[in-house]
């Protein structure tokens, strides 16, 4: 049984949340394109009262204040 790991925790917190991705290095275009670099570079960008949230319904709600507010697209 093969099981493919798309997210990987990093090893080293210099600075920001404690819940930041590992962001995996591809030599290709093709790859630096891909679902999985969008979404690690943007979730490691988030600040810590957004991840570090107790329930879903917490987290989509700040979230999207930090989406609307604190990145200015409102």
């Amino acid at each position: 049984m093969l099981i493919y790991v798309i997210f990987q925790f990093a090893h080293t917190n210099f600075r920001g949340h404690c819940y930041k991705l590992f962001k995996p290095l591809f030599s290709t275009n093709i790859g630096k394109v891909t679902f999985v670099n969008r979404v690690v570079e943007e979730w490691n960008k988030l600040p810590v009262d957004v991840v570090s949230c107790d329930t879903v319904l917490n987290f989509k709600m700040k979230l999207d204040g930090y989406l609307r507010f604190g990145r200015g697209l409102i």
